[in-house]
């Protein structure tokens, strides 16, 4: 069960803490703010708007998806990567 972001689930421990169960999610073209907001609500959002093909391999195994748009090339070596 998902919280939102208001409810406190005890004294010590708030929805901040739960957030370590929600995916990563990696944008890797500049994507307006209002999106990365919303995406925020239900994500753990990075923006790595400046990764080579070769960081992007690297990193992609890190998170659970991968948001683009024209700029990211998603090669099979990238699919592979995101893999393991």
């Amino acid at each position: 069960m998902v919280a939102s972001p208001t409810v406190r689930v005890s004294r010590l421990t708030t929805i901040h803490s739960l957030k370590l169960d929600m995916p990563k999610v990696l944008v890797s073209d500049p994507i307006d703010q209002v999106g990365i907001d919303i995406l925020s609500q239900v994500a753990q959002v990075d923006v790595k708007t400046d990764l080579s093909p070769e960081d992007l391999i690297q990193t992609i195994s890190d998170y659970d998806a991968l948001m683009i748009r024209s700029g990211t090339r998603v090669t099979k070596d990238v699919i592979e990567a995101g893999r393991t």
